[in-house]
């Protein structure tokens, strides 16, 4: 080589040789024995560039090719220059891991594609050319492993799959093959130019072990054939092999079906065990061969970074699709993004698998040679130490070993902890402990006799072994333990079967516990978490828990999934707040909230099903959504608004598609009950409403008591000027001066009316209809704001109950001690209802209760609507 020729902008790779050279005898060799090579490299600028289009220079070089043997050479000599410009911008720290990464991906990806256009046409030649409707079929090939997530090693395998969409047979010569025939002799092909080792060595070592049935399969696959294999035969591997699979070649469609496969719809905690019993088979065969040191298999090392992301995205993936990705440091990103694993334990693995992955390339460019084992000479190990930037090996192996202690821990402490075995805990001696031992003694048996146990697998009954003592043993912590562990049983019972549950509950016992304080606490929350078990994710923390925010992430263009999204972030967000034991405003403010911005996202939906951008309409909430004071299991009082007449028949139809989004049972549930007989002529007049006509209704036609709900109702939802046009006309109706002598009369007869129609009160007291009870106190509400709304007009500023006492309070409307009087025995009242909802009873207490708050009740109701001579009445 006559350095002389190089230009001196080149003066940076002379600089790096001395280094690359020392630490890469499989570059310095290379250099050395092909000058051409070497000075290409550097005329051509490619060294010290980080991108090269490989595609278009390959098929540049194949175009002239006309045999099998030119193919393989030119193959292997365009690998050869590749290999020597990614090892040496490596070593020489040019380029970072990813573009490493990358670019070898990339390398692979072009000599897999340009090799097969270059055989397509020669074995059609031979066999014909395959067709489905009218157009030729081409090879689809998948990626897994290493290449299927774009982070190919430098002397990796490539692992790949190969498949075709229809069977027949081709077309074009005397003696037609079958599809299968045609695709098994390129698929042949394929392989033995990019494996079979040559003069000029190989292109990249092809294992096809991964595809369906192994080695006893067939080497290639129709589509519909594939499908019915991961459907019926896979194995649990399988499915994670599958997590990084990429379509390089052909037809996308395969691996799209094969999406809900690899990604369940629930939350599969199966991966936890799988996952541990795959790494103990690992470690195992690592200690028999001596590969403790190993920088994948080894402990800490890259095989546990990668499982302690799979774990995350094979649990997760199917209802987070941000975990669908195939690239471990873009998986890292959306961990931490959800707030699935800490910020500095992903900072650590990130550092751990970068470490990892950039020393195992720099172990396989010292001679271009597949291992992950450490060396064991002291010239190779001061190579890796120094391409390392580390003075000596030792410097080397202190950083690495505190990277797999860090990645080791994290990896024990995600997938491995120590789990309960069955029969740890003496059950039967606990539960004779117990007052109601006999009970329960029977429940149990009943249980372990009953249908769905005998029908489980021994994987599921081991389970079942495992959780019942663990059960028993939270449940008899709790204040309320027959309850718990009567309710606990009959959700282990409903669940069973589904034992991806069963597998959240023994490997996350903090789950177990929050389970069975529910089971003691409430038995509406426990009959959610029976009919929708996936909200056990819910109690693992609150990472997604923000009542002051809450954000609603939907899938795209997918109305069911869409209308699912809705539901399950529902659930797991009442869930949360019924768990938070929040006061009685908090907990309505919050449930409210969370209301209107499930009905926003609704309506969102609604209109992007019409493909319209049409404004001018609202959705009006009224009664305990419109006043801010839902309780759990509310339905919602909604009422439709617009303001453009050209488009009503339009926004009948959006009206009735958000009505259908909310309202419809699905397999996820309900999200609310919708009540529409609120608006303008009740259940007789249309769904949808002109504002003026509204506004016309409200002024002529509208009777006193539609004037109370209107005291209470919200624009919730909808563009926000025909939102602001409806709080004018509320305030515009509302603040209208009245009549007292037809005011109170007219208050007073549609209570009565309610009472008499409504009242369940007897043996029991009933906390809403009751005399005394929740209804009067928003009966006077409404009369105070309907009689002095005129003179101050701040009472229109709230809908909610409680914040109008306050201006009564502060307009001397009413004096302080029935502001603070009527207050209380409202919270009181609500604080008792959502108890009682949250244990699936009826808003009906003992007759006795509550008889100070009722009298103060009925004494503020007399003074104000009954005394007719009232000082401020």
């Amino acid at each position: 080589m006559n350095q002389e020729n190089i230009p001196q902008t080149n003066q940076a790779i002379l600089d790096s040789q001395e280094k690359v050279w020392q630490c890469s005898p499989f570059v310095a060799k290379h250099c050395q024995q092909n000058p051409d090579l070497y000075n290409d490299l550097i005329e051509t600028g490619d060294l010290l560039s980080d991108h090269i289009d490989y595609s278009l220079r390959l098929v540049a070089q194949l175009s002239d090719v006309d045999d099998e043997a030119t193919l393989m050479q030119i193959l292997r000599l365009f690998r050869q220059r590749e290999m020597v410009r990614i090892a040496w911008r490596d070593i020489a720290a040019w380029a970072d891991l990813t573009e490493t990464l990358k670019s070898l991906s990339n390398l692979a990806d072009a000599m897999i594609e340009a090799t097969l256009n270059w055989l397509y046409p020669h074995v059609t030649a031979q066999l014909g050319t395959p067709y489905h409707k009218n157009i030729p079929m081409s090879m689809t090939v998948l990626a897994l492993g290493k290449l299927g997530g774009q982070e190919l090693n430098f002397s990796s395998d490539i692992d790949l799959i190969f498949a075709y969409s229809e069977a027949g047979e081709t077309v074009g010569v005397k003696r037609p093959r079958s599809h299968q025939q045609f695709f098994l002799r390129l698929g042949q092909k394929l392989i033995m130019a990019l494996n079979q080792i040559t003069a000029d060595g190989f292109v990249f070592r092809v294992d096809m072990r991964l595809r369906p049935f192994g080695d006893s399969g067939p080497l290639v696959t129709n589509f519909s054939a594939m499908e019915d294999y991961y459907q019926s035969n896979a194995r649990d591997w399988e499915r994670y092999a599958l997590v990084k699979a990429r379509t390089v070649v052909g037809d996308d469609s395969l691996l799209a079906s094969l999406r809900p496969f690899i990604y369940r719809r629930y939350l599969d905690f199966n991966a936890f065990e799988s996952l541990r019993n795959l790494k103990a088979k690992i470690d195992q065969q690592a200690n028999r061969k001596g590969m403790t040191d190993n920088l994948k298999l080894g402990r800490g090392g890259i095989r546990e970074v990668e499982f302690i992301c799979q774990v995350f995205q094979l649990i997760r993936g199917g209802r987070l699709v941000d975990l669908q990705q195939r690239h471990l440091l873009t998986t890292l990103t959306q961990l931490e993004k959800h707030q699935l694993l800490p910020k500095e334990v992903i900072d650590r693995l990130r550092k751990a698998y970068y470490f990892l992955r950039l020393s195992e390339n720099h172990l396989q460019e010292i001679d271009d040679r597949q291992t992950q084992a450490l060396p064991t000479d002291e010239a190779n190990q001061k190579r890796l130490a120094y391409s390392m930037g580390y003075e000596n090996w030792s410097e080397f192996m202190i950083q690495l070993q505190d990277h797999k202690q860090h990645v080791q821990a994290i990896f024990t402490e995600v997938i491995a902890p120590e789990v309960p075995k069955a029969e740890t805990i003496d059950h039967w001696q606990l539960i004779n402990q117990l007052d109601e031992a006999e009970l329960i003694t029977k429940q149990l048996k009943q249980l372990l006799n009953s249908s769905r146990i005998n029908k489980l697998s021994k994987n599921g009954r081991d389970k079942v072994d495992v959780l019942i003592p663990q059960i028993i043993a939270a449940a008899v912590e709790q204040d309320n333990k027959h309850e718990a562990i009567n309710r606990a049983l009959k959700f282990l019972e409903a669940v069973a079967q589904r034992t991806v549950y069963l597998s959240l509950l023994i490997e996350r016992p903090q789950v177990l516990k929050k389970l069975i304080h529910f089971c003691a606490e409430s038995a509406w929350i426990t009959e959610q978490i029976t009919r929708y078990p996936i909200l056990l994710d819910e109690l693992l923390d609150e990472r997604n828990f923000n009542p002051d925010k809450f954000e609603v992430h939907l899938p795209v263009d997918d109305l069911e999934m869409q209308m699912d999204s809705l539901r399950q972030f529902k659930r797991a967000n009442v869930l949360h707040i019924a768990a938070a034991e929040l006061s009685v405003e908090v907990t309505s403010d919050y449930l409210t909230s969370l209301a209107e911005t499930l009905v926003q996202n609704s309506l969102k939906i609604a209109k992007d099903h019409f493909h319209e951008k049409n404004e001018g309409f609202c959705v009006i909430a009224y009664g305990k959504a419109g006043g801010k004071e839902l309780s759990y299991g509310s339905d919602l009082d909604l009422v439709f608004l617009y303001n453009d007449q050209n488009q009503s028949r339009f926004f009948l139809r959006l009206a009735q598609r958000l009505i259908h989004i909310i309202s419809t049972n699905t397999p996820a549930g309900v999200l609310y009950e919708i009540d529409s007989r609120l608006r303008p002529n009740g259940a007789s007049g249309l769904l949808v409403h002109k504002l003026k006509s509204f506004e016309r209704y409200q002024q002529e036609d509208a009777w006193i008591w539609e004037h109370q709900a209107l005291v209470r109702a919200r624009a919730i939802a909808g563009d926000a000027e025909t939102m602001a046009e409806f709080e004018q006309i509320r305030r515009k109706i509302l603040s209208q001066p009245r009549d007292i002598e037809k005011l109170k009369p007219a208050i007073i007869e549609m209570r009565d009316k309610m009472r008499q129609q409504l009242d369940k009160s007897g043996k029991q007291f009933d906390l809403k209809q009751g005399k005394g009870g929740i209804v009067d106190i928003e009966f006077l509400v409404q009369y105070g704001v309907l009689r002095w709304a005129s003179e101050y007009p701040d009472l229109l500023d709230t809908t909610g109950v409680l914040p109008s006492l306050k201006l009564f309070a502060k307009h001397q409307i009413l004096d302080e001690e029935a502001t603070q009087q009527l207050s209380e025995a409202y919270r009181i009242y609500r604080a008792a209802t959502h108890k009682l909802v949250l244990q699936n009873k009826k808003a009906l207490v003992a007759d006795d209760k509550y008889l100070e708050y009722r009298e103060a009740v009925e004494k503020w109701w007399e003074v104000n609507l009954k005394n007719y001579g009232a000082t401020n009445v």
